[in-house]
């Protein structure tokens, strides 16, 4: 390590204003650079039952950021997603099975084939995952400078009109 009045503080390297000071106790041993968080399932648990962090940590980042604290609001698009996705899977079986539709998924369709549980599990399975992620990341802009909380929203009103025309088309055939 190397101090002097050209480059500050001591450094990591010894290279010129790096930004990355080392901390220097009395006995002139350089703390563990070593990071003694582990981030383990029991975090996750934690994290849900007792959260902490609810806003930005940093005035730049209030901008996109991840929190540990999920707003309430966030529970009602997310829930009806989930039931709407079911109700999605119910029709579109009843939809196939009465030979008013073909399964437009190659994936999906692939499953059907297989077997209508593993259709329906499958579907549930994705869109319970991809919500979770959505919620997780509500705070965060991910795509085209989006946050996931209005990606959500925007998912539960297509899995909305989803419906309906399902609906409508199952109705009038």
């Amino acid at each position: 390590m190397q101090s002097n009045a050209e480059t500050g503080p001591a450094t990591l390297t010894g290279e010129k204003n790096l930004g990355v000071t080392v901390d220097v106790s009395a006995t002139g041993a350089a703390r563990e650079l070593n990071d003694r968080r582990r981030f383990t399932f029991k975090t996750i648990l934690y994290g849900l039952i007792k959260p902490r962090r609810r806003g930005p940590r940093r005035g730049e980042d209030s901008d996109s950021y991840h929190a540990d604290f999920f707003d309430r609001s966030l529970m009602f698009p997310a829930v009806g997603t989930i039931l709407l996705s079911a109700m999605d899977a119910m029709l579109t079986l009843i939809a196939i099975g009465n030979g008013l539709a073909t399964e437009a998924n190659a994936a999906m369709a692939s499953l059907m084939e297989n077997s209508t549980a593993s259709f329906a599990g499958w579907k549930l399975f994705g869109t319970i995952a991809g919500v979770v992620l959505l919620i997780s990341m509500a705070n965060m802009r991910v795509l085209a400078g989006l946050r996931a909380r209005t990606i959500l929203y925007v998912l539960f009103g297509g899995y909305t009109l989803l419906i309906m025309y399902q609906l409508l088309s199952i109705y009038t055939a």
